[in-house]
């Protein structure tokens, strides 16, 4: 446990040095910019305008610094031959890894705290009320950031950076247009893709379940029992994802 803390303190200090936390600070202040233009288009729902823009950038922002920051995060180590000076001394490979996910893990909490934090303030400001159910969606994008992250980490380890970029995204808009699929007409009409496509659901992360940008812009409310659901599929695929990681970092040839 010393040892993961070690590498993941390193790593966050590491990614903090790059300035990133000044940018998204800046990004933040801007995102409230652009919310507040956007808000003034439309007529009596301001608040509500504005933290869907808030909301949806926000998480686009995040999901961008899960993957072009985490493609690097053992790519880079490994290049620079970092790896070998730590893996050298008492540290497991699995240590290393846990530690690099813990860092950026920590990184990616920092972002959506303070984005989330600026935007519902902003929405606040303009007249809206703060829900409980806002609170649940920062987290559930701190989990789908988390399983991004993994995913990244996971394609970087068997394939170069380019191509680690391109599986992830492609894996992240899979995971929200499976649910909306498998409700179309043409498909239930079909056993064959009805079940291919549930089988695709069960390997690729379902982020639909993450998804509660809809009901708290329209201030609808969800009953407990899914959110906790949903909070532990998300927390079951990131310990699936991260023992995947391990298994291949510890297989894969580093010389």
């Amino acid at each position: 446990m010393k040892n993961i803390l070690i590498v993941s303190k390193y790593t966050f200090v590491e990614v903090y040095k790059s300035k990133i936390l000044l940018n998204i600070i800046l990004l933040g202040f801007t995102l409230i910019l652009i919310s507040y233009i956007a808000s003034e288009f439309s007529h009596g729902v301001q608040a509500r305008v504005a933290l869907d823009f808030g909301m949806g950038s926000m998480y686009l922002v995040i999901m961008g610094i899960a993957i072009f920051i985490g493609v690097s995060l053992l790519s880079k180590e490994v290049e620079n031959r970092t790896a070998y000076m730590i893996l050298s001394r008492p540290i497991r490979r699995w240590h290393f890894l846990a530690g690099k996910f813990l860092g950026m893990s920590a990184i990616l909490f920092i972002n959506v705290f303070l984005l989330g934090i600026i935007i519902l303030a902003f929405y606040f400001f303009l007249g809206g009320g703060i829900s409980s159910l806002m609170w649940w969606a920062l987290l559930f994008n701190l989990l789908e950031s988390q399983i991004i992250l993994l995913v990244v980490i996971f394609f970087s380890l068997i394939t170069n950076v380019t191509m680690a970029v391109i599986y992830t995204i492609c894996i992240f808009l899979l995971g929200h247009i499976l649910s909306a699929t498998l409700m179309i007409n043409f498909i239930k009409g079909h056993i064959i893709w009805i079940n291919l496509l549930t089988l695709a659901k069960w390997i690729i992360p379902d982020f639909d379940k993450l998804n509660l940008r809809d009901y708290i812009i329209y201030n609808q409310s969800m009953p407990l029992n899914y959110l906790m659901g949903s909070l532990g599929y998300a927390i079951l695929y990131i310990g699936f994802m991260l023992l995947l990681n391990i298994i291949v970092f510890e297989r894969k040839e580093l010389d």
